[in-house]
């Protein structure tokens, strides 16, 4: 019975990065110029990887660099490659380095991710010939959108995190148990608690 809990647990993943690429494709083709920019993919593995602190949560990069692979115009291989990198490189830090989850070190997180995540990217795409020297530099097309792009994944894996951790604290029993039993003053305890 074992093989059938890991068959579960297999259709489990590839339902939550199916979904996970649809809402990418979803964000790309309909939202309007600025929020089309927004990197789901990024955002989604990070937020998994926040909340379980599991270096096997990287895993998911493999099936989502496939199905990113297959829907993607660019030589394949190299969004797998700019993913694995990034996330890997950010998952360490986040272990490493930052390990303080406040909201600051989430937003700075999905901030980092982008920028190593494109600049793998164009790295890659300049070495097998697919974007010249020329075409990088005419104009802030491709910096405007780095920008973007930083900022709004970094906003979208924050907003996230700030409504999932509100909502597991506010209907978490043992978190309201310490609440009630708390030793300070009522009266300015709402100053202190989010």
């Amino acid at each position: 019975m074992f093989w059938l809990k890991w068959i579960a647990r297999i259709i489990k993943i590839l339902a939550i990065i199916i979904g996970i690429i649809l809402i990418h494709i979803c964000v790309l083709d309909f939202l309007p110029f600025p929020f089309n920019n927004t990197n789901v993919i990024i955002a989604a593995i990070l937020w998994i990887f926040i909340f379980n602190a599991d270096i096997r949560t990287l895993f998911l990069i493999i099936p989502a660099g496939f199905f990113l692979e297959i829907l993607s115009s660019t030589p394949f291989g190299i969004n797998s490659i700019s993913l694995a990198i990034s996330l890997s490189v950010v998952g360490w830090i986040l272990l490493h380095i930052l390990t303080n989850r406040s909201v600051f070190i989430v937003f700075l997180s999905g901030l980092i991710a982008v920028i190593i995540y494109r600049f793998i990217f164009i790295i890659l795409l300049l070495i097998f010939g697919s974007l010249t020297w020329a075409a990088l530099w005419s104009g802030w097309g491709i910096i405007t959108n780095l920008f973007f792009e930083a900022i709004l994944t970094a906003l979208l894996l924050l907003i996230g995190y700030v409504v999932v951790g509100y909502l597991v604290k506010r209907f978490r029993p043992e978190y309201i148990n310490l609440r009630t039993t708390n030793n300070y003053d009522r009266s300015t305890r709402h100053l202190w608690h989010f």
